[in-house]
Protein backbone atom coordinates (compact mmCIF):
# COMPACT_ATOMS: atom_id res chain seq x y z
CA UNK A 1 0.00 0.00 0.00
CA UNK A 2 3.15 2.42 0.24
CA UNK A 3 2.35 3.72 -3.40
CA UNK A 4 -1.17 4.90 -1.96
CA UNK A 5 0.67 6.72 1.57
CA UNK A 6 3.99 9.10 1.85
CA UNK A 7 6.32 9.01 4.38
CA UNK A 8 6.91 12.17 6.29
CA UNK A 9 9.42 13.17 9.24
CA UNK A 10 7.53 14.20 12.10
CA UNK A 11 7.30 14.48 15.42
CA UNK A 12 5.77 12.97 18.60
CA UNK A 13 5.82 14.53 22.23
CA UNK A 14 5.53 12.23 24.67
CA UNK A 15 6.09 11.52 28.55
CA UNK A 16 7.31 15.57 28.32
CA UNK A 17 9.45 14.60 25.51
CA UNK A 18 10.47 15.23 22.09
CA UNK A 19 10.93 12.11 19.74
CA UNK A 20 11.62 12.39 16.08
CA UNK A 21 9.51 9.72 13.71
CA UNK A 22 8.58 8.64 10.78
CA UNK A 23 4.90 8.54 9.68
CA UNK A 24 2.54 7.03 7.64
CA UNK A 25 0.09 9.66 5.41
CA UNK A 26 -2.85 9.16 3.20
CA UNK A 27 -1.63 10.10 -0.54
CA UNK A 28 -4.02 12.66 -1.96
CA UNK A 29 -4.33 13.67 -5.68
CA UNK A 30 -6.51 16.37 -7.66
CA UNK A 31 -7.70 13.54 -10.57
CA UNK A 32 -9.01 15.97 -13.38
CA UNK A 33 -11.46 14.08 -15.63
CA UNK A 34 -12.20 14.93 -19.60
CA UNK A 35 -15.20 13.81 -21.48
CA UNK A 36 -14.82 13.97 -25.29
CA UNK A 37 -11.90 16.43 -24.97
CA UNK A 38 -13.08 19.04 -22.51
CA UNK A 39 -13.02 19.31 -19.01
CA UNK A 40 -15.65 18.11 -16.70
CA UNK A 41 -14.63 17.47 -13.12
CA UNK A 42 -12.17 17.39 -10.62
CA UNK A 43 -12.10 15.28 -8.17
CA UNK A 44 -9.95 14.90 -4.77
CA UNK A 45 -9.32 11.27 -4.31
CA UNK A 46 -6.40 8.72 -3.06
CA UNK A 47 -4.49 7.61 -6.62
CA UNK A 48 -5.76 4.25 -5.89
CA UNK A 49 -8.70 2.17 -8.32
CA UNK A 50 -8.80 5.42 -10.73
CA UNK A 51 -10.16 3.85 -13.44
CA UNK A 52 -12.99 2.32 -11.37
CA UNK A 53 -13.41 5.84 -9.04
CA UNK A 54 -14.24 7.73 -13.39
CA UNK A 55 -16.48 4.77 -14.20
CA UNK A 56 -18.45 4.88 -11.29
CA UNK A 57 -18.40 8.56 -10.80
CA UNK A 58 -19.80 8.62 -14.39
CA UNK A 59 -22.21 5.74 -14.11
CA UNK A 60 -23.70 7.18 -10.90
CA UNK A 61 -24.23 10.82 -12.47
CA UNK A 62 -25.94 8.58 -15.07
CA UNK A 63 -23.03 9.93 -17.88
CA UNK A 64 -23.28 5.92 -18.99
CA UNK A 65 -25.19 2.91 -18.65
CA UNK A 66 -22.06 0.60 -18.94
CA UNK A 67 -18.79 0.22 -20.12
CA UNK A 68 -19.87 -0.24 -23.39
CA UNK A 69 -20.92 3.51 -23.52
CA UNK A 70 -16.87 4.44 -23.02
CA UNK A 71 -14.77 3.97 -26.10
CA UNK A 72 -11.52 4.88 -24.57
CA UNK A 73 -10.41 6.20 -21.25
CA UNK A 74 -6.77 6.81 -20.70
CA UNK A 75 -4.92 7.55 -17.07
CA UNK A 76 -2.05 9.72 -16.75
CA UNK A 77 -0.91 9.05 -13.68
CA UNK A 78 2.07 11.64 -13.71
CA UNK A 79 -0.33 14.34 -14.00
CA UNK A 80 -3.09 12.77 -12.96
CA UNK A 81 -5.91 13.69 -15.73
CA UNK A 82 -8.11 10.70 -16.98
CA UNK A 83 -9.37 11.50 -20.78
CA UNK A 84 -12.73 9.51 -21.72
CA UNK A 85 -14.38 9.32 -24.86
CA UNK A 86 -18.24 8.13 -24.69
CA UNK A 87 -19.37 6.81 -27.74
CA UNK A 88 -22.56 9.53 -27.39
CA UNK A 89 -20.68 12.52 -29.45
CA UNK A 90 -23.48 15.25 -28.19
CA UNK A 91 -22.31 14.97 -25.11
CA UNK A 92 -22.85 18.56 -23.12
CA UNK A 93 -22.25 18.87 -19.34
CA UNK A 94 -24.77 19.43 -17.19
CA UNK A 95 -24.74 23.17 -15.87
CA UNK A 96 -26.42 22.22 -12.34
CA UNK A 97 -24.18 20.88 -9.87
CA UNK A 98 -24.63 20.24 -6.68
CA UNK A 99 -21.58 20.80 -3.61
CA UNK A 100 -21.63 17.26 -1.48
CA UNK A 101 -21.10 17.59 2.29
CA UNK A 102 -17.72 17.20 3.83
CA UNK A 103 -15.14 19.51 3.91
CA UNK A 104 -13.27 17.59 0.39
CA UNK A 105 -16.65 19.58 -1.23
CA UNK A 106 -17.39 17.14 -4.12
CA UNK A 107 -19.47 17.86 -6.58
CA UNK A 108 -22.27 15.70 -8.17
CA UNK A 109 -25.03 16.64 -11.29
CA UNK A 110 -27.76 14.17 -9.75
CA UNK A 111 -30.37 15.50 -7.09
CA UNK A 112 -32.91 12.69 -8.05
CA UNK A 113 -32.69 9.16 -6.80
CA UNK A 114 -34.12 5.83 -8.14
CA UNK A 115 -36.99 3.81 -6.12
CA UNK A 116 -34.87 0.58 -4.94
CA UNK A 117 -37.27 -2.67 -5.76
CA UNK A 118 -36.42 -5.86 -3.69
CA UNK A 119 -38.01 -8.46 -1.90
CA UNK A 120 -34.81 -9.36 -0.34
CA UNK A 121 -35.47 -9.84 3.44
CA UNK A 122 -31.82 -9.99 5.22
CA UNK A 123 -30.59 -11.47 8.74
CA UNK A 124 -29.79 -8.09 10.78
CA UNK A 125 -27.05 -10.78 12.80
CA UNK A 126 -25.14 -10.43 10.04
CA UNK A 127 -25.07 -6.92 9.70
CA UNK A 128 -22.10 -7.03 12.58
CA UNK A 129 -20.50 -9.31 11.46
CA UNK A 130 -20.06 -7.95 8.04
CA UNK A 131 -18.85 -4.49 9.60
CA UNK A 132 -15.86 -6.61 11.06
CA UNK A 133 -15.01 -7.98 7.71
CA UNK A 134 -14.69 -4.88 6.68
CA UNK A 135 -12.67 -3.48 9.20
CA UNK A 136 -10.27 -5.89 8.88
CA UNK A 137 -10.25 -5.50 5.34
CA UNK A 138 -8.91 -1.65 5.57
CA UNK A 139 -5.20 -2.05 4.48
CA UNK A 140 -4.77 1.61 3.55
CA UNK A 141 -6.61 2.76 7.22
CA UNK A 142 -4.18 0.29 8.80
CA UNK A 143 -0.92 1.75 6.73
CA UNK A 144 -2.13 5.65 7.72
CA UNK A 145 -5.29 6.19 8.45
CA UNK A 146 -7.03 9.29 7.30
CA UNK A 147 -8.91 7.69 4.99
CA UNK A 148 -12.43 6.21 4.67
CA UNK A 149 -13.27 2.52 3.45
CA UNK A 150 -16.71 0.79 1.93
CA UNK A 151 -17.36 -2.43 0.54
CA UNK A 152 -20.11 -4.34 -1.15
CA UNK A 153 -21.72 -7.56 0.06
CA UNK A 154 -23.82 -10.11 -0.34
CA UNK A 155 -25.36 -11.69 3.32
CA UNK A 156 -22.36 -13.37 4.31
CA UNK A 157 -19.73 -11.98 2.59
CA UNK A 158 -17.58 -9.10 1.56
CA UNK A 159 -17.49 -9.16 -2.26
CA UNK A 160 -15.13 -5.54 -3.33
CA UNK A 161 -13.32 -3.01 -0.81
CA UNK A 162 -12.50 0.45 -1.76
CA UNK A 163 -10.49 2.74 0.09
CA UNK A 164 -10.45 6.40 -0.40
CA UNK A 165 -9.86 10.22 1.54
CA UNK A 166 -13.52 11.07 0.27
CA UNK A 167 -16.36 9.15 1.68
CA UNK A 168 -18.13 9.65 -1.95
CA UNK A 169 -15.31 8.32 -3.70
CA UNK A 170 -15.28 5.01 -2.35
CA UNK A 171 -18.60 4.22 -3.10
CA UNK A 172 -17.70 5.56 -6.94
CA UNK A 173 -14.56 3.49 -6.75
CA UNK A 174 -17.64 0.12 -6.37
CA UNK A 175 -19.67 0.92 -8.59
CA UNK A 176 -16.81 1.87 -11.18
CA UNK A 177 -15.54 -1.52 -10.25
CA UNK A 178 -18.90 -3.32 -10.87
CA UNK A 179 -19.53 -1.81 -14.03
CA UNK A 180 -16.13 -2.94 -15.23
CA UNK A 181 -16.22 -6.28 -14.30
CA UNK A 182 -19.91 -6.98 -14.69
CA UNK A 183 -20.73 -7.42 -11.19
CA UNK A 184 -24.59 -7.30 -10.03
CA UNK A 185 -25.54 -4.81 -6.98
CA UNK A 186 -28.62 -5.33 -7.29
CA UNK A 187 -30.41 -6.69 -3.74
CA UNK A 188 -26.50 -6.42 -2.08
CA UNK A 189 -25.48 -4.40 0.74
CA UNK A 190 -23.76 -1.60 1.42
CA UNK A 191 -21.23 -0.82 4.39
CA UNK A 192 -19.26 2.13 4.98
CA UNK A 193 -17.28 3.93 7.88
CA UNK A 194 -18.08 7.13 7.38
CA UNK A 195 -21.61 9.41 7.83
CA UNK A 196 -24.67 8.56 5.74
CA UNK A 197 -25.58 11.64 3.91
CA UNK A 198 -28.46 12.17 1.00
CA UNK A 199 -26.11 11.95 -2.21
CA UNK A 200 -24.68 8.48 -0.84
CA UNK A 201 -28.05 7.62 -0.65
CA UNK A 202 -28.61 8.59 -4.55
CA UNK A 203 -25.58 6.14 -5.75
CA UNK A 204 -26.46 3.46 -3.39
CA UNK A 205 -29.82 3.72 -5.68
CA UNK A 206 -28.49 3.85 -8.56
CA UNK A 207 -27.05 0.49 -7.71
CA UNK A 208 -30.53 -0.92 -6.82
CA UNK A 209 -28.89 -1.37 -3.03
CA UNK A 210 -31.74 -1.57 -0.18
CA UNK A 211 -29.36 -1.78 2.73
CA UNK A 212 -26.81 0.80 3.12
CA UNK A 213 -24.70 0.31 6.82
CA UNK A 214 -22.72 2.80 8.41
CA UNK A 215 -20.21 2.94 11.54
CA UNK A 216 -21.10 6.24 12.00
CA UNK A 217 -24.31 8.02 12.02
CA UNK A 218 -26.38 9.39 9.31
CA UNK A 219 -28.14 12.82 8.28
CA UNK A 220 -32.05 14.02 8.86
CA UNK A 221 -32.13 14.25 4.75
CA UNK A 222 -30.37 10.75 4.70
CA UNK A 223 -33.71 9.34 6.29
CA UNK A 224 -35.93 11.13 4.74
CA UNK A 225 -34.46 10.25 1.62
CA UNK A 226 -33.85 6.34 2.81
CA UNK A 227 -37.28 6.33 3.39
CA UNK A 228 -38.65 7.34 -0.29
CA UNK A 229 -36.70 5.24 -1.97
CA UNK A 230 -37.25 2.05 0.01
CA UNK A 231 -33.45 1.65 1.55
CA UNK A 232 -33.25 0.18 4.78
CA UNK A 233 -30.55 2.53 6.47
CA UNK A 234 -28.55 1.39 9.48
CA UNK A 235 -26.08 3.34 11.48
CA UNK A 236 -23.87 3.31 14.95
CA UNK A 237 -23.02 -0.11 14.56
CA UNK A 238 -20.79 -1.21 17.76
CA UNK A 239 -20.31 -5.33 17.86
CA UNK A 240 -23.37 -6.49 17.59
CA UNK A 241 -25.40 -3.78 18.05
CA UNK A 242 -27.01 -1.09 15.82
CA UNK A 243 -29.43 1.69 15.05
CA UNK A 244 -32.24 1.08 11.86
CA UNK A 245 -33.36 4.10 10.80
CA UNK A 246 -35.99 3.36 7.93
CA UNK A 247 -37.94 0.68 6.44
CA UNK A 248 -36.60 -2.00 9.04
CA UNK A 249 -39.30 -4.67 7.26
CA UNK A 250 -36.31 -5.50 5.22
CA UNK A 251 -34.33 -7.19 8.07
CA UNK A 252 -35.80 -9.97 9.63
Amino acid sequence: MQIFADTVICYKFSDNKWEKIKCSVPREVEISININGKNFVKILSTPWKIEELVIGFLYSEQLIDSIEDISDLTINTVKYTVDVTLNKKEFTKPTVKTFTSGFGKGIMFRTDGEKVVSDKVFNPENIAQLMRKLSNAMDLYKESGGVHASALADENNIIIVSEDIGRHNTFDKIQGECVKRNIETKDKIILTTGRISSEMLLKASRMQIPVVVSMKTVTGNAIKLAKELGIALIGQVRDKNFIVYTNEQILK
